[in-house]
């Protein structure tokens, strides 16, 4: 299966979440930049899909400093993982609201902070293993 084909746009998203309520199941969302993906982030997601009641939609956003990689390669990265079963690249802030009412996901995380500042700490990691 191409994983590619998880990547949806917003409206896609809203009606497979719709689709699953209608049949009983329950929706996730974790936004996020996963600029850099850890085995952590893979764990995270797997705690939130828990089960086949319930689909997984995650919300890749742009970082807010400079990223490692693109929208698309970050989006590529989560659609590889089995427990994703959807992902949205969202370009604003106003945007994943709008998803996020139209989905009105049982449960919703919110990684932003968190990934902006794993990203900073490894550019500086980076950058100082580079001096001398």
């Amino acid at each position: 299966m191409d994983t590619r084909r998880k990547i949806v746009d917003p409206a896609t998203a809203i009606a497979a979440a719709h689709r699953r309520r209608q049949d009983g199941g329950k929706v996730a969302v974790m936004t996020g930049s996963f600029d850099v993906l850890l085995a952590d982030h893979a764990r995270e997601l797997a705690a939130m899909r828990n089960g086949a009641d319930r689909v997984l939609v995650v919300a890749v956003l742009a970082p807010a400093t400079v990223g490692v990689l693109s929208d698309r390669a970050r989006a590529e990265m989560l659609a590889g993982l089995a427990v994703t079963d959807y992902v949205v690249v969202g370009n604003d802030s106003a945007g994943i609201e709008e998803l996020l009412a139209g989905m009105a996901p049982d449960v919703i995380v919110r990684r932003e902070a968190a990934h902006e500042d794993r990203l900073r700490w490894l550019v500086e990691h980076v950058r100082g293993g580079q001096s001398g």
